[in-house]
């Protein structure tokens, strides 16, 4: 086990975002976006680079225009983009922004330091969105070491406790009927 650092979270920032087009289709309206979570040394003054945010963003979004753009990317698109859906239906069909995170990484020795939702307020005033009109979508599913989600058993089960009580404590609730959760 890693030994843990504890943080002030005001160090931790998203300065550098990179935003493309799909490789995989996305019908024209969603944009890929990778972000570096970095932290302030304040002995150093340096920045380091403790993790990453990824997914999709679409910008003056209606639920069936996103459904048909993220389709054509994937199915983690797809499943994040059905989630966002159901919440719009239930709340107006309209988004002025909708981001899908698909992908929240943060190196071992600075989990437990509630970043996730400091990092998503970070990239959205990177990104110029108001969090009160910004739809934010995530489907939580915990990772192996190395990448790929764990096997079902005890272990997924106790990881899974764990990352979703950081993905409430982000502010996120789950969009009912479906493995999405929402923010916004």
């Amino acid at each position: 086990m890693t030994n843990r650092v504890k943080l002030n979270r005001d160090q931790v920032e998203v300065d550098e975002v990179t935003i493309g087009r799909p490789v995989d289709g996305g019908v024209g309206l969603l944009r890929t976006f990778d972000a570096e979570v970095n932290l302030f040394v304040d002995e150093t003054e340096e920045e380091v680079c403790i993790g990453t945010v990824s997914g999709w963003i679409d910008w003056k979004t209606w639920a069936e225009n996103l459904l048909d753009g993220a389709d054509a990317i994937s199915t983690d698109a797809s499943t994040l983009a059905g989630g966002a859906a159901k919440w719009m239906k239930r709340n107006g069909d309209y988004a002025d922004t909708a981001l899908l995170v698909d992908s929240v990484f943060i190196e071992e020795e600075y989990r437990g330091n509630r970043l996730m939702g400091p990092v998503i307020d970070k990239l959205l005033d990177l990104l110029q969105l108001d969090p009160a009109t910004t739809l934010v979508v995530t489907q939580p599913e915990p990772q192996i070491e190395g990448g790929g989600p764990y096997p079902d058993g005890a272990e997924r089960d106790a990881a899974m406790a764990s990352l979703l009580k950081a993905v409430r404590a982000a502010g996120f609730r789950n969009v009912r009927g479906t493995p999405v959760y929402s923010r916004g």
